[in-house]
């Protein structure tokens, strides 16, 4: 009996184990109408904050929001506005894992969206604009934006620090007063299948050990404010781009793609045609690798590479710039490699070396003049 007693027990634990894990928590569903004087506040403080929460939006609500809970997601029903209140606080506050928006307007705020530390964190088809600062800021933690739109932002699009991270995926960043989108301090960004366009200053700014990735986007007109930088892609203090395939970089109002200060980039396949400066720049010993592509009726050099840059070409056509279709300065090194590389119908010469420091390797792969001053590697 007191062995079958044991079994028995036995039996009982392990099934209530079991139901201990139990189903997943049902969703709290609400729906706010913010035309009837509801809050978007009051209905994220109801409910058992241990359920995923789900909170319907309809009509124009203003009012301040902040986010502490987990698993919140806000929807527009089926499209809503939040205009802030003033522009001396956030419009919203993410403070919390696993929060979504979308189908929704937020207009104002210092600024709009305010990510102190929160994973999982997805914007989905939404607008944010007209903030006093920055549109998105992003305060460590990861931000998904997704079908889209950050425009008129008084300062940065979006703004990520120590070591945030940032995706955007078919969505836009447009005539904001400084960068489209800016990283600093080790923070990381990507974009595919979006424009970064209009802005005041560089269309995406990579700084302090920042790492970027931009593949099928458009990158134009930035530098709008000529009392700012005005490059499509800025990569300056130790960062490195990766500018994937299929990008056009276009009319901005210095160079397309600007790297700078021990910073690298590998562009491949990308159109670099119409900036305002040289298609690419590097210096301050910068490290390029362009791989394919077009790079043509840039205003100034089609290839900059000064003062200790390091360069690889494979591939390029660089045609029709009003400088040199590639310039050498200042102990700089340029290596060529198969297939060949297309520089004609530039203002200067197809390869252009301002000093004897500076060297080339491999011009049995490059179809261009040459400028008398340039040496290989051996000399």
């Amino acid at each position: 009996m007191r062995s079958m007693g044991i079994v028995a027990a036995t039996v009982l634990a392990a099934s209530g184990s079991v139901a201990s894990a139990g189903p997943l928590p049902q969703t709290n569903t609400f729906t706010v109408d913010c035309d009837r004087h509801e809050t978007i506040s009051g209905a994220i403080a109801r409910g058992d904050v241990h359920k995923p929460l789900v909170v319907n939006i309809r009509g124009t609500c203003n009012e301040f929001v902040a986010i502490r809970r987990d698993d919140v997601t806000l929807h527009g029903d089926p499209a809503a506005t939040v205009n802030a209140p003033n522009l001396d606080s956030d419009l919203v506050t993410i403070e919390a894992n696993g929060i979504t928006l979308e189908n929704l307007t937020l207009t104002g705020g210092s600024y709009g969206v305010r990510q102190n530390h929160g994973f999982r964190f997805m914007i989905t088809n939404c607008v944010i604009q007209n903030t006093r600062s920055d549109g998105i800021r992003i305060f460590v933690g990861d931000t998904r934006l997704v079908d889209s739109t950050v425009q008129g932002a008084g300062a940065n699009g979006v703004y990520l620090t120590r070591g945030g991270s940032f995706g955007a995926s078919n969505s836009r960043f447009l005539d904001n007063a400084s960068s489209g989108i800016s990283a600093y301090l080790n923070s990381t960004v990507s974009a595919s299948g979006s424009t970064i366009s209009g802005n005041g200053g560089n269309g995406i700014d990579l700084g302090a050990g920042s790492q970027g990735a931009v593949s099928a986007s458009t990158i134009s007109g930035n530098g709008a404010d000529p009392a700012r930088f005005g490059n499509g892609l800025s990569g300056w203090g130790g960062s490195s781009a990766h500018v994937g395939a299929s990008n056009v970089i276009t009319g901005n109002r210095e160079a397309g793609i600007l790297i700078a200060g021990g910073s690298t980039a590998y562009v491949f396949d990308n159109t670099i045609t119409g900036n305002g400066g040289n298609g690419v720049t590097g210096y301050f010993a910068a490290t390029l690798v362009i791989d394919n592509g077009n790079i043509s009726s840039n205003n100034g050099h089609g290839v900059d590479c000064s003062a200790n840059c390091s360069a690889q070409i494979v591939g390029a056509t660089i045609q029709g710039n009003a400088g040199s279709g590639i310039n050498l300065a200042f102990d700089s090194a340029l290596m060529l490699q198969a297939p060949m590389t297309s520089a004609g119908g530039n203002g200067g010469s197809g390869l252009w070396c301002f000093d004897k420091e500076s060297s080339v390797n491999g011009l049995e792969w490059f179809s261009g003049t040459v400028g008398l001053t340039c040496t290989d590697f051996d000399h």
